[in-house]
């Protein structure tokens, strides 16, 4: 069994080794850590049984790099990895085509136990957003995203910046982003601090309009 596991944080994918050894003990994982890296291993090698696709990646904006993805395997399941557990970006991923949603938040067995599901042909999603997908056609609205390449903005940003900021693009307060990623608002307040000066903008509106183009990313 052949897997592509594309995350920019090789911590995070030396440890799904040994998570996926449970999956398969014979696993050969092909590895990347950007959207860019990701695609140009697909263009000329397909031969996988399924990928594990960090949502916030260097390369280009979320939804955008799943949806060149999709476009390149048709027939190879994605299962979507993200530390943000939000019920708009799991209904988002799914209408896509994404197979499954995988918090990375989740147990070991967990994460298993929802790879295994999608290579026997189901969709996985979040337990607390299993409700949402069965109504997926008439309960999701237009996309997210905006069409803009902001691959270029994200770039400069730690992966947590990254996640913060698309949360504040969906006008999500620091206490708010704070549970959905449990962290102290404070610690959120010293990274929105950080991604402002990073992204040479004063502000937090500012922020989010460089990666919405001025349309506020839903959040429900």
């Amino acid at each position: 069994m052949r897997a592509l596991i594309a995350d920019d944080h090789w911590v995070f994918r030396l440890g799904l080794s040994e998570v996926l050894s449970d999956v398969d003990d014979n696993l050969e994982m092909v590895e990347c850590n950007d959207f860019k890296e990701a695609l140009e291993i697909v263009e000329t090698d397909k031969a996988f049984d399924f990928v594990l696709l960090d949502l916030l990646m260097p390369g280009a904006s979320p939804f955008e790099g799943l949806e060149s993805m999709m476009n390149k395997l048709d027939d190879v399941p994605i299962i979507v990895m993200s530390m943000v557990e939000d019920r708009g970006d799991v209904l988002e991923a799914i209408k896509l085509g994404a197979s499954g949603y995988i918090p990375k938040t989740s147990s070991k067995e967990d994460f298993v136990m929802a790879v295994k599901r999608v290579l026997e042909g189901e969709v996985w999603v979040p337990k607390l957003n299993r409700r949402g997908v069965d109504s997926l056609p008439e309960s999701f609205g237009p996309r997210a995203t905006t069409g803009r390449d902001t691959s270029a903005i994200l770039a400069p940003l730690t992966e947590r910046q990254r996640e913060i900021l698309m949360l504040v693009a969906r006008g999500k307060s620091n206490i708010d982003i704070a549970k959905d990623l449990g962290l102290s608002p404070n610690t959120v307040k010293l990274h929105v601090s950080g991604l402002l000066k990073t992204l040479n903008v004063s502000n937090r509106t500012e922020a989010a309009t460089l990666v919405t183009g001025g349309e506020w990313l839903r959040s429900d």
